[in-house]
């Protein structure tokens, strides 16, 4: 139904970003059992990717934001 004042309008806008972001966590959440289950390296190696990835992807948007992206 659509919005018919400001607010209402908002607070649509607001669900939706909300579950954008619910979406991406969970298809992450899907993708990392999933690399996990296929993977033929023990679970410890994987874990230890699965940070390395993280701290990578962490550095990464700090220097994107950061204007450093080089």
């Amino acid at each position: 139904m659509p919005a018919t004042t400001l607010t209402g309008m908002i607070q649509q806008v607001l669900g939706l970003i909300g579950r954008a972001f619910t979406d991406i966590g969970n298809l992450f959440g899907i993708l990392f059992i999933g690399f996990l289950r296929i993977s033929p390296l023990p679970d410890q190696v994987d874990f230890f990717l699965v940070c390395l990835f993280v701290i990578w992807l962490i550095s990464f948007l700090v220097r994107l934001i950061n204007g450093k992206n080089t």
